[in-house]
């Protein structure tokens, strides 16, 4: 998902990633590339 959100696994800060996934679990928004939200729902 953060890959999807514009991050890229070598620049990722680790200490913000559960985090942005709870966000995003719980608004059931994903920002693609950090400025489209488009609706999300994780099965």
């Amino acid at each position: 998902m953060l890959g999807l959100m514009g991050d890229a696994p070598d620049t990722v800060n680790p200490d913000t990633i559960a985090q942005r996934l709870e966000a995003v679990r719980t608004t059931r928004q994903l920002a693609l590339l950090g400025t489209h939200n488009v609706p999300f729902v994780q099965k």
